[in-house]
């Protein structure tokens, strides 16, 4: 969580405190709370939260409705998924036969962690509105622990929201503001970690229950954080507080440290799934496979496809790259 000024704190982190009965503000706290009590009635949103050192998840915290934290909410809720699992095998690592994951396409395409589903019977995932649909595994990548779930539609007119996707984690850096957003286990109600980010690691260095998985890559970076994620938000995406955007994805969490892939891991399987252009550059002679254009009788590729295209104009573009 971050470090609240004593004296000057914001309308929505005065809100938040007092509707738990706390005083970090020293003498002043009657008026916060008089001024969090009027807040509360016209411009906050109780959203479930989950804090450090609290094991509850059945109670809110209040934000005022312009906050980061609620905008990211508002923007996102209905795109995070509940994913369940018919599992005999349950991952150490998720501890539960459920996750959660993001909808990252419209057409009902979902990203979350590998460990989540990979030794899954059968997928449901259930919406922010409480639809719940069939759903199969689309493509994996086991190295990076990810992977991508394609929703059963039950019309062909189905829409899904989705999450905006961050190019890179370049902003995920020490005390960056994050937020989780997912379900716990046993929890019907999606809820909100707040997290700061402390330093990136390789994968090899975090105390892993269980071990990593086979295949895995341990040399990957990974984001460590503070803060509270529980069993069932394993999988979830990572917001940017400030942008909205997803940085990363939920991977473990080993007390009050979170751990998260960086969005970078996520790339290669959109890309593999036809849903991300590769941006490594190709050489055009590589990408059409370029026969020598002075050979009488010889056509390459390219003039196969654009017959109007000289011997001059190959040579001219074929030292260009493609993206």
């Amino acid at each position: 969580m971050e470090a609240f000024a004593p004296l000057e704190p914001k309308n929505d982190e005065v809100s938040r405190y007092a509707s738990r009965g706390e005083n970090p503000f020293g003498e002043n706290q009657l008026s916060f709370m008089a001024a969090a009590a009027t807040e509360r009635s016209t411009k906050t949103v109780c959203l479930p939260t989950l804090r450090i050192n609290d094991s509850r998840t059945n109670t809110c915290d209040y934000y005022t409705t312009d906050s980061e934290v609620a905008k990211v909410y508002e923007k996102n809720r209905q795109a995070v998924v509940r994913i369940n699992t018919i599992d005999p095998r349950a991952d150490a690592r998720a501890g539960a036969t459920a996750g959660s994951g993001f909808i990252v396409d419209k057409d009902g395409v979902i990203a979350t962690g590998y460990h989540v589903v990979k030794d899954a019977s059968s997928l449901r995932v259930k919406m922010a509105d409480g639809k719940v649909y069939e759903a199969k595994i689309l493509e994996v990548d086991a190295q990076r622990d990810q992977a991508l779930l394609q929703i059963k539609k039950t019309t062909p007119f189905d829409v899904f929201p989705t999450v905006e996707l961050a190019e890179s984690s370049k902003d995920v850096v020490s005390t960056a503001p994050m937020l989780s957003l997912g379900f716990p286990q046993n929890e019907n109600s999606m809820h909100v970690s707040e997290l700061n980010v402390r330093r990136k690691m390789p994968l090899s260095k975090v105390n892993i229950t269980g071990g990593a998985m086979h295949g895995e890559d341990t040399s990957r970076e990974v984001v460590s954080m503070t803060g509270n994620v529980m069993h069932g938000n394993s999988g979830g995406a990572l917001f940017d507080r400030h942008t909205g955007k997803v940085v990363g994805t939920i991977v473990l969490s080993n007390g009050f440290d979170t751990f998260a892939n960086r969005i970078e891991d996520l790339h290669p399987i959109l890309v593999k799934a036809g849903l991300r252009k590769d941006s490594v550059s190709v050489p055009v002679s590589a990408r059409f496979q370029f026969q020598d254009p002075m050979k009488p009788g010889l056509q390459t590729n390219l003039q196969n496809l654009i017959p109007s295209l000289g011997t001059k104009n190959l040579r001219e573009i074929s030292n260009l790259q493609l993206r």
